[in-house]
């Protein structure tokens, strides 16, 4: 049920098997990444994303980065983006960002669209998380990066939350046992994704409790340790979970300006 970083997404990338180096139009280096992009970008703006997004993952979850490297890669088109990464990357053609681990160095790859900013810091919320612990369960690894791809303010009016808190005046909860017998993310779908992303938000909004409960599970695995299924580490908690689940959700609330040093 956990897999190991490495492999996620794409697994050892042969650089020499891209195309021929574009024409860089931005170059720049930041504190924790470089940037290139073939098109004219708001780079300023990008680092103002991705720093309060690394900021925001300090306070609430205490993954910070190592000081390994990051290189953001960025294209005008799908076009350029798939010339560049070819056929050493098969899941790009499916997804309109990646990101790949060769070594210590983490590459983000992404090309221009209207979602720009929440890819990258999608992109950018799995490369900190995987730079700070050694694997994750699936289901967890893509919920945070889809609950933190969104920035602080957008969360409370996001569709995907209007779209939960229907479902739960119906009776509806996260599906976990269903998330745990998920074993590669092409396997999961959208119900899969927005249950990833509904139990993450549940448990960093609905309490302090539940939020340290997560923050907790991440320390074992961060300190070398090899931790139970969530679902059997949610049994010391208690066996509400879900009941608890289905009211957060009808009301949901995000509490963006909690750290975790406030949690205990």
């Amino acid at each position: 049920m956990f897999r190991c970083l490495p492999g996620l997404l794409i697994g050892i990338v042969s650089m020499q098997a891209f195309a021929a180096e574009p024409k860089w139009l931005v170059q720049e280096q930041f504190e924790t990444f470089s940037l290139l992009a073939d098109f004219r970008v708001d780079a300023q703006e990008i680092q103002t994303q991705l720093s309060e997004l690394t900021s925001e993952l300090s306070d609430v979850l205490g993954i910070t980065p190592t000081g390994e490297p990051i290189q953001i890669v960025l294209f005008e088109s799908r076009k350029n983006y798939l010339a560049y990464l070819g056929s050493t990357v098969p899941t790009s053609r499916d997804r309109r960002a990646v990101f790949v681990r060769k070594g210590s160095l983490t590459s983000i790859y992404c090309y221009r669209s209207d979602a720009l900013t929440a890819d990258l810091r999608h992109e950018m919320t799995h490369a900190l998380l995987h730079q700070h612990v050694q694997f994750l369960p699936l289901w967890m690894d893509e919920g945070l990066a889809e609950y933190f791809e969104e920035a602080p303010l957008r969360r409370p009016s996001s569709p995907r939350t209007k779209s939960v808190r229907w479902k739960a005046a119906v009776g509806w909860s996260p599906d976990l046992d269903r998330l745990e017998r998920l074993a590669v993310a092409g396997d999961m779908d959208s119900t899969d994704y927005r249950d990833s992303w509904a139990l993450c938000s549940f448990l960093l909004n609905e309490s302090k409790e539940s939020r340290a409960f997560l923050c907790d599970y991440l320390k074992l695995i961060h300190e070398g340790n090899a931790p139970p299924r969530f679902s059997e580490y949610l049994t010391t908690a208690g066996s509400d979970w879900q009941v608890r689940a289905k009211i957060y959700f009808r009301k949901p609330m995000f509490q963006t300006a909690a750290k975790r040093s406030d949690l205990k």
